[in-house]
């Protein structure tokens, strides 16, 4: 339970339903927090909030101090931001037009800040770190966004199937804009938020700017079960979540029983005015598989082994191109231990 102490044993889907078992949920998680603190290194001074149980959403302010942001933002300064792609219907990523102007770069994870943020993420949703993909640094300037989409799939091919969970930490104010948003979420306060006026009419899919192809690449949930989803009292629907420096927000895109969660589908609001950057990482319910295709493809990754990036990129090589670098052994050995 994010808060309590951090929980050393292969993750479950029994941590899953003790997650769902707090009553009063949020009272408990308050406490937990105050009385285990000493247990973490998530700060004394951070503040958990339950935003919805369908699907399972906590939000954490002061999850970072001033300084590990800063350091974070410094690194991201220097790295190479690319265009994002979009996870699309056969689990692979690419291009697709009008749904995702971001771009994304890799942290190097090395880093000493980067595991250490990697590793308070883990306190806070209890997934073993062997079962994260490389934690991702997201560049919103004005005018770009993330059109409403799923990080699970319902397909079970899709390499994304087994992406069980996400984690945002902001790591800059934002002006105007720039919110994330989750449309279908079921507000646990019983009061939804309405779509901010900077989102509108990128809750999800849009015939009316997007093409068909566009439209057949992604999943964002509407055609699995919308009818459903549209059933809960009037004014309950609706989680926005306003970018902060130093919050964090971990959602769950798969339900306690292992069902996709259709209400996890998420909206990255154009930014009106100001810079969103963004940790973004992505956490599965299973070791991930070592080998070259879950994040670069065999080229890409001989490539880098070849310049001798295994040596001078040692924890980003590990994570990301084992098999290139020789490691899938000792790699594999780790995960089933």
């Amino acid at each position: 339970m994010p808060g309590t102490r951090h929980a050393r044993q292969p993750f479950d889907l029994e941590s899953l339903r003790v997650f769902n078992a707090y009553e009063p949920r949020q009272q408990l998680i308050d406490r937990e927090r105050s009385t285990n603190a000493q247990n973490d290194t998530i700060p004394g001074e951070a503040r958990v909030t339950v935003l919805s149980w369908e699907p399972r959403i906590l939000l954490v302010d002061d999850f970072l101090s001033e300084r590990e942001a800063d350091e974070i933002v410094a690194i991201a300064g220097a790295l190479d931001f690319r265009a994002m792609g979009v996870v699309q219907q056969d689990g692979t990523s690419g291009m697709v037009d009008n749904t995702a102007t971001s771009t994304i770069a890799d942290l190097p994870q090395d880093h000493a800040a980067v595991r250490g943020l990697r590793a308070r993420i883990s306190q806070l949703s209890h997934l073993p770190l062997k079962w994260y993909e490389p934690l991702k640094g997201l560049n919103y300037t004005e005018g770009t966004y993330f059109r409403g989409h799923l990080d699970g799939h319902a397909q079970p091919h899709a390499r994304t199937f087994s992406r069980v969970a996400t984690a945002i930490v902001f790591l800059s104010d934002v002006d105007s804009g720039g919110e994330t948003h989750f449309p279908l979420a079921v507000s646990a306060s019983g009061v939804g938020d309405r779509v901010p006026a900077t989102c509108a009419g990128f809750e999800g899919k849009d015939a009316q700017v997007q093409s068909a192809a566009a439209l057949a690449a992604y999943e964002d949930g509407s055609a699995l079960d919308g009818a459903e989803l549209l059933s809960e009292p009037a004014g309950a629907l609706g989680v926005t979540v306003r970018p902060q420096r130093r919050r964090a927000v971990l959602w769950w895109n798969r339900d306690a029983d292992g069902a996709l969660a259709l209400r996890s589908r998420h909206v990255g609001c154009p930014v009106v005015r100001g810079r969103k950057l963004v940790a973004t990482q992505w956490m599965h319910s299973k070791p991930l598989p070592c080998d070259d295709d879950k994040s670069y493809g065999a080229a890409l990754c001989g490539q880098w082994a070849a310049a001798g990036e295994c040596a001078a990129n040692p924890g980003f090589m590990r994570t990301s191109c084992a098999q290139s670098c020789g490691l899938c052994s000792e790699h594999t050995s780790e995960e089933a231990g």
